[in-house]
């Protein structure tokens, strides 16, 4: 995997983007740009039935970061906890704790199911 990040780099305006290859398919992630609005984009490229194919899917107004803490907040306030749970934030971390742990052994890690 390759990791390139920059806080000044040269796009013809403000942009956040994340492009993903793979031997199946890839995928561009952006958002922060006039064209991706509020919301960012999300763009596959593709096989389908043995034609390049690109699938945008609509993706609805996240809110940012400001919408999640919110959300935390509104459900310690509630103690509405049945729909709040860490497994994502597990499998986030245990994700990290793989990079990290390749590339100081050098070699590729396997990440366990959770």
């Amino acid at each position: 995997m390759t990791l390139e990040a920059s806080w000044a780099q040269w796009v013809p305006h403000e942009l956040c983007f994340v492009d993903l290859y793979g031997t199946e398919a890839g995928a561009h992630l952006e958002w922060g740009s006039p064209t991706s609005g509020d919301h960012g984009q999300l763009t596959i490229m593709t096989d389908l039935k043995g034609h390049a194919a690109e699938i945008v899917p609509a993706i609805g107004p996240s809110g940012g970061h400001i919408a999640c803490v919110d959300e935390f907040v509104q459900t310690v306030r509630s103690g509405a906890w049945s729909g709040a749970h860490g497994r994502l934030s597990l499998s986030r971390a245990a994700l990290i704790e793989a990079a990290y742990a390749s590339a100081e052994q050098r070699r590729e890690v396997a990440l366990p199911l959770l």
